[in-house]
Parts: structure tokens; C-alpha cells; sequence
């Protein structure tokens, strides 16, 4: 009886770290996003995490020159990022689309400006 005591907790311990190993989450490839935009004075950003979840930021200010860099939120590499600017004279509402590519530096650069989406 002894035995097989023994035998059940060795294959209980060897089993445990492999039962760990496999509920830790690891986080996804993923870059912090800087936004330029024309028209809009603020932008709401959404797109996947680095952990897999979808989220949103909103009221992100642009001074309407140059790129306003997001910090602290990260979003997946190989992923688009929806990007709604909002102009704060006329509520006037644009949207834009921004591809993440897979081999890319930190931050992204998502440009509204040059062809005045945002």
C-alpha cells in the first residue's frame, strides 16, 4: 500500500508543473501606436492587446501636427487598429484603418494627416 502511495504523489508532483505551464498566458507581439491626424482634435483607438483582448482608448488629444504617441497601451503586431477622430469646432466624425505590420518597431506610426483621413 505503501508503494503505491508513493507512486501516486510522484506522478502528482512530476504532473504539476506541466498543469502550470499551460494556464500561464504569454503576451503577444505588440507595439505602442502614435496617430497624426488633420482635422480632428481627438481620437479613440481600437484594436487587439497583447493579451488577446479587444479594448479601446478613448479621447486621445492631437494637436493636429506632428504624431501623439499612446504610452502604455501596446497592441498586436499583424493587426488593425480602427482609429475615430472626432474635430471639436464642428463634431464632424472621421474614421481610419491602421495595419500593424508583423515586423515593425515601437511606436507604430499611423498617419491620418497626410492624405486627411483624420
Amino acid at each position: 500500500m505503501r508503494k503505491l502511495a508513493l507512486a501516486v504523489a510522484a506522478v502528482g508532483a512530476v504532473g504539476l508543473p506541466m498543469t502550470a505551464a499551460t494556464t500561464a498566458q504569454a503576451d503577444i507581439a505588440s507595439v505602442e501606436v502614435a496617430v497624426s491626424t488633420y482635422y480632428s482634435d481627438w481620437v479613440r483607438i481600437c484594436g487587439w492587446n497583447q493579451h488577446d483582448n479587444k479594448v479601446c482608448y478613448n479621447h486621445l488629444n492631437t494637436p493636429g501636427s506632428g504624431y501623439t504617441k499612446l504610452s502604455g497601451w501596446w497592441w498586436q503586431k499583424d493587426s488593425t487598429v480602427t482609429i475615430t477622430g472626432t474635430n471639436g469646432n464642428t463634431g464632424t466624425v472621421r474614421n481610419m484603418s491602421c495595419r500593424i505590420p508583423k515586423n515593425t518597431g515601437n511606436p507604430y506610426y499611423c498617419d491620418g494627416r497626410s492624405h486627411k483621413e483624420l
